[in-house]
This record gives structure tokens, C-alpha cells and sequence, in this order.
């Protein structure tokens, strides 16, 4: 596998807040399979330039980092959004192990 992005996932969420995931691949040399995947979350609202958290974390699988976006997500959204519907809502995203 290439190394670069890997999963890419925009949400809008009710209240106007907004949810990033990201997976990039990165080169580990003298490492097999010799590829990393850093799971990155982005969590802000559409009224503000800069994001309120940026959350990131090293895994050794694209699935698991797919799944730690998503947990980081739940973890993360009960702490930063104001809206109760913006974080159910975060509860009931599709969970599906996608690249596409």
C-alpha cells in the first residue's frame, strides 16, 4: 500500500457542528509491514476557522485505525459540543470499515 491518505470522512452534524477522519499511511523503515496508520480526529463547529480538538494516534492496521478514528470521536464529542443532538448523533454514525 501507498503511503499517503487512506480513509477520509467529512460529517456535518446537527447545531452546526462538524466532525473530520482521517487515516494517513506513513513509511516506518525497518519495520514490516513498513507502514503505519495515524488515525486523526478534527472536531469544531462551521462558525469557527480552527477546529476546538485535534486528537491523533499510531496503529498498525488501516481497520483498526478506521476504528480508533471512531472511537476517538465518541470519546471526544460528550467534551466538545454543546448540543445533545450533535453528540447522539455521533453515537449513530456509520461505523462500516470503508476506504472508499
Amino acid at each position: 500500500m501507498e503511503e499517503g491518505k487512506v480513509f477520509d470522512k467529512f460529517l456535518d452534524l446537527p447545531d452546526g457542528y462538524q466532525a473530520q477522519l482521517m487515516v494517513m499511511a506513513e513509511p516506518v523503515p525497518g519495520v514490516r509491514p513498513g507502514l503505519a496508520y495515524r488515525s486523526r480526529v478534527w472536531l469544531g463547529h462551521e462558525s469557527e476557522m480552527d477546529p476546538y480538538l485535534h486528537r491523533s494516534q499510531v496503529c498498525w492496521s488501516l481497520d483498526e485505525a478506521i476504528r480508533t478514528c471512531y472511537a476517538m470521536l465518541r470519546q471526544a464529542a460528550p467534551h466538545c459540543f454543546r448540543s445533545r443532538a450533535a453528540v447522539e448523533a455521533v453515537q449513530g454514525v456509520d461505523r462500516k470499515l470503508s476506504t472508499g
